[in-house]
């Protein structure tokens, strides 16, 4: 039996995490969040009615963050 997190959701072996979560899970201001997806940095996806984002999509997103010094 696997362990399940509240807003975390896995679709094809892969984890993906509610919108509301992520600012939580990785110390990046809401505010941020909001921006990246705006200018289409992370994409989101629907997941029984809650919109997440994938891990793969928000480890890109966070690597590129810290080469640019934030």
């Amino acid at each position: 039996m696997m362990l399940r997190s509240p807003g975390v959701f896995v679709r094809n072996e892969e984890n993906l995490f509610a919108l509301s979560n992520i600012h939580h899970l990785t110390g990046v201001p809401a505010h941020e969040i909001v921006d990246a997806i705006v200018k289409s940095k992370l994409a989101i996806e629907q997941v029984n009615g809650c919109k997440c984002v994938r891990e793969s999509e928000l480890n890109r997103y966070l690597d590129g963050r810290s080469a640019n010094g934030r």
